[in-house]
């Protein structure tokens, strides 16, 4: 469905830039050209919640008041790029990001996606009004009967793929990891155990595979650049610097505290990492 999501902004995109009075900004999207026509936008135009959470995923945290203004306007022009890269190659992979940033910048509603409210274009959905003039022939049930054949037939080889894949995942799960029904944390990582098994001084808990396989402190946080922001979520401890992780949660240690998604002003002011910095890891 997302994919259905992307090309109809970049067919909203081809429309706005196709008319006279659109911005020269966005016919000549250039990194720089796209910074200038976000602050243009963000100026112009009231932000709901959502236009918000977009921002948010795309510039890091806004101000103290609420004001993304000065994240837009210190957020590196390079880091563009990759939204520059997308318009130009629609059919190129991209971070989910970008496609929403896209839609915000031209306004493209509705946006951002969302898998529970998405809609094909011309979709209706079924009426429940059942009743037929006198004399009407009842020949309604064939074409929803036809529609439903349809649509199975269209899913059924994505069912049954997933049906596999996730057979495949619980056998795994039974091979490798008999009776490892808890897990723990290492230090860095968390490690399967079984629930009967007590280590002194560690607290298990309910194997969670998404965290068992996903869920990692990074120990070189020098390695980060400002790609990382999206990617990477934070917490403020004990610590000197923060701890940083490779999906979002709580701490593994004080499951009260929520992680926080990195910022730009983290990444300077506890790693000091800089643009020359960013472009030299790339």
């Amino acid at each position: 469905m997302f994919e259905e999501y992307k090309e109809l902004v970049v067919k909203h995109y081809q429309n706005v830039v196709a008319s006279e009075d659109t911005s020269v900004y966005l016919k000549n999207p250039t990194p720089a050209n796209l910074k200038s026509e976000c602050l243009k936008v963000y100026g112009s135009r009231d932000h709901d919640a959502a236009d918000k959470r977009i921002l948010i995923d795309f510039f890091g945290n806004p101000d103290k008041l609420g004001d993304f203004g000065e994240a837009i306007n210190s957020f590196i022009t390079p880091n563009f790029r990759p939204v520059q890269q997308f318009i130009q190659a629609p059919t190129r992979d991209s971070h989910p990001r970008n496609i929403e940033l896209l839609a915000w910048l031209t306004d493209y509603q509705p946006r951002p996606f969302r898998f529970d409210t998405f809609k094909r274009p011309g979709y209706s959905p079924p009426s429940s009004d059942t009743h037929q003039p006198p004399g009407t022939p009842d020949n309604t049930a064939v074409p929803v009967k036809k529609n439903w054949k349809q649509l199975i037939k269209k899913y059924q080889k994505e069912s049954a793929l997933a049906l596999i894949v996730l057979g495949l995942m619980t056998f795994l799960l039974m091979k490798i990891l008999p009776g490892k029904q808890c897990m723990y944390w290492a230090g860095d990582h968390y490690e399967a155990i079984d629930c009967n098994r007590q280590i002194f001084g560690v607290q298990s808990i309910a194997l969670d595979t998404m965290k068992l396989n996903h869920f990692k402190k990074i120990t070189r946080p020098d390695t980060m650049t400002t790609y990382s922001i999206g990617k990477v979520w934070y917490i403020k401890t004990d610590n000197p610097k923060p701890e940083c992780f490779t999906a979002d949660g709580t701490h593994p240690l004080y499951p009260g505290r929520d992680l926080k998604p990195l910022t730009l002003t983290i990444l300077r002011n506890h790693f000091g990492i800089t643009q020359q910095d960013s472009i030299a890891k790339k």
